[in-house]
């Protein structure tokens, strides 16, 4: 109970206040997932794997996928977290098949920010709940809880108001990108957070980014011509390639 100086009790129960949660690439009923993404818990010794054979990823894996104890696994999860009320950001790639099955299971508001293996019938998709009128959108721009937030299932270099410092929320790499500490945008896919984020999660991870990216600009060497260096690297590289060149980019090297 929080209670204040005048001693009445302001705390609100959890079903009153909804919440936003953002997550990307549960993968459920995604076979090859589980072992690509290395989900140890959900592996075990596969009793017909052949060692005399060549290990084959498909056909002769020494490793077996306790599939439907995955997807539950993450359900359970996903709704001891989540209750019906609560807005749920998915970043791409929720499920491999059967998806109507799943998104009537999973708790929450659903917005779908449609990744590579979303790949389902329409009926399925007017399950989620629309951005703009659409059931589902490849990027979206938007204000979340007062912060402009770029959302996409793959990441991008730059992004709508990426110099004015909104953030960029992305999935699809399973945590195998480099994050950059200065850089405001992130992977919130499941391999790498385990789970639904709540959005204080992710203002308390960027808000740790802004200071570190402050630091970074204020820090670094001030040099007007650096960008314009690029540029006219870029565009002598170019004017090679249209003057008819090949093997152009092979030969260069960032210091010439």
């Amino acid at each position: 109970m929080q209670v204040w100086g005048n001693g009445r009790d302001y705390s609100v129960s959890r079903k009153e206040v909804s919440e936003t949660f953002v997550i990307s690439d549960t993968h459920l009923y995604h076979h090859n997932v589980v072992l690509h993404c290395n989900r140890e818990q959900f592996m075990y010794d596969n009793p017909n794997f052949d060692p005399s054979k060549p290990i084959h990823f498909k056909s002769n894996n020494p490793k077996a996928v306790h599939l439907q104890q995955h997807d539950e696994f993450i359900i359970d999860e996903w709704n001891s977290r989540a209750t019906k009320k609560d807005t749920i950001w998915i970043l791409g790639d929720l499920a491999w098949k059967n998806h109507a099955h799943y998104i009537h299971r999973l708790n929450g508001k659903k917005f779908l920010i449609r990744g590579n293996h979303d790949k389902m019938s329409q009926d399925a998709y007017k399950l989620f709940a629309k951005i703009d009128g659409a059931n589902y959108r490849y990027s979206y721009y938007t204000k979340i809880h007062g912060k402009r937030v770029m959302l996409s299932h793959c990441p991008y270099d730059t992004w709508f108001s990426s110099c004015h410092d909104s953030w960029h929320l992305y999935g699809h790499c399973h945590g195998r990108r480099e994050e950059i500490p200065w850089i405001l945008s992130f992977d919130v896919g499941y391999d790498v957070w385990g789970g639904l984020i709540p959005w204080s999660i992710i203002e308390a991870k960027m808000t740790d980014k802004e200071k570190i990216r402050k630091e970074y600009f204020k820090n670094k060497k001030e040099d007007p011509g650096e960008a314009d260096r690029f540029v006219s690297i870029t565009k002598q590289l170019n004017m090679k390639y249209m003057n008819g060149e090949t093997d152009v980019i092979t030969g260069y090297n960032n210091n010439d």
